[in-house]
């Protein structure tokens, strides 16, 4: 079975969130947003978040030693790397910069950008597709750089998981 983002509301998931990056004095730090396979908390250290996910696509697109980077990703302060596990699924976790929605006018990606993010999806086989929509283009805090914060996806996953809604 392939987890989504309401499967760490099971015991299973409420484990993983015990991290010690994700709290502070017994107190989880505030989920500050979310996706189908990913939760996104505060830091701990201002101007910083802690992304977990269970999309291996997603996090190796961050940390992986071909990740990409750029001024148009975000920046990685710190890689846990597995943390666990849901439904036999890895679960993972960084830190990345904060950055803020995409308000206003829509935000337009340098066309080299999105062949750059099709180009290092295309490595990972068929398994691994672009996920640019809007809700994954945001802004990088004082200069407004238009930044992909999750730019591709795990299909295989994703299909399950679509199957197992349906």
């Amino acid at each position: 079975m392939i987890p989504g983002v309401t499967d760490f509301n099971t015991w299973e998931g409420r484990a993983l969130l015990q991290h010690a990056a994700l709290n502070t004095n017994g107190k989880r730090h505030r989920m500050i947003g979310r996706g189908t396979f990913a939760r996104v908390y505060e830091s701990a250290t201002a101007g910083r978040v802690l992304k977990v996910t269970t999309d291996r696509m997603s996090y190796w697109s961050h940390c992986d030693g071909l990740a990409l980077e750029g001024n148009h990703y975000p920046v990685v302060f710190r890689d846990f790397d597995q943390i666990g596990e849901l439904r036999g699924r890895p679960v993972y976790m960084v830190e990345l910069e904060l950055l803020t929605a995409n308000r206003g006018p829509h935000c337009q990606l340098p066309y080299e950008i999105i062949m750059e993010v099709e180009d290092w999806a295309s490595m990972y086989g068929e398994d691994c597709v672009p996920d640019l929509h809007s809700r994954n283009i945001m802004r990088r805090p004082g200069t407004g750089t238009a930044v992909v914060s999750d730019a591709v996806c795990d299909q295989q996953q994703l299909n399950e998981f679509r199957r197992r809604a349906w």
